[in-house]
């Protein structure tokens, strides 16, 4: 009786361990997907600027590219600024070198643009700095930033001491400057 007792309690261990083991029984429930709110970190930084007009480029901006539905926060948003300044400053340089030798240019013009196409590949290249510097060290990246606007300057001291209006490329500098100044404003919230 022992021995068919010992069985009886065997196979009853044995059920129960597979009964609470079982794949079914205390499968892990997969993660309930939250959805997060588009564009969440996008809304919460830009409004924090100063003027409507500030707030409308942020966000005008930051959401044209594809990953800004899903940055979580200021350092995803952070790189997501760079990448399109680096895009923006790229595309201005192409139309600066392109107009400076259009024979039609005006030719006070023309000085402006040679001493302004320069200073948008050191601001690329101090703007291609950030993201590995904001890994390492985040006051660094902020520093970056400060560069590459800093590069623009002599751009502007050349179209003041010129004083050239002319609007489409002054406006494409300008819109340019507001594209690192972006760089700028997000890199400095990164501790």
């Amino acid at each position: 009786m022992a021995s068919e007792r010992n069985k009886l309690t065997c196979v009853t261990v044995l059920m129960a361990f597979f009964f609470f083991n079982s794949p079914t029984t205390f499968a892990a429930k997969p993660a309930r997907m939250v959805p997060t709110e588009p564009y969440k970190a996008v809304t919460e930084f830009c409004n924090k600027r100063s003027t409507s007009e500030d707030r409308e480029f942020c966000i005008k901006v930051l959401k044209s590219h594809p990953n800004s539905t899903s940055a979580k926060d200021n350092p995803s948003l952070l790189i997501i600024a760079v990448d399109l300044g680096i895009q923006n400053l790229t595309t201005t340089e192409v139309y600066m070198a392109n107009l400076s030798k259009n024979k039609a240019t005006n030719a006070t013009l023309v000085l402006v643009l040679k001493e302004c196409i320069p200073c948008y590949p050191a601001s690329i290249g101090q703007l291609r700095f950030i993201p590995a510097d904001m890994a390492a060290d985040p006051p660094l990246a902020s520093y970056d930033a400060l560069m590459a606007s800093d590069a623009l300057i002599s751009c502007d001291n050349s179209f003041n001491t010129r004083k050239i209006a002319d609007g489409p490329v002054l406006s494409r500098h300008k819109i340019a400057k507001a594209y690192v100044q972006l760089c700028v404003d997000i890199s400095m919230t990164i501790h």
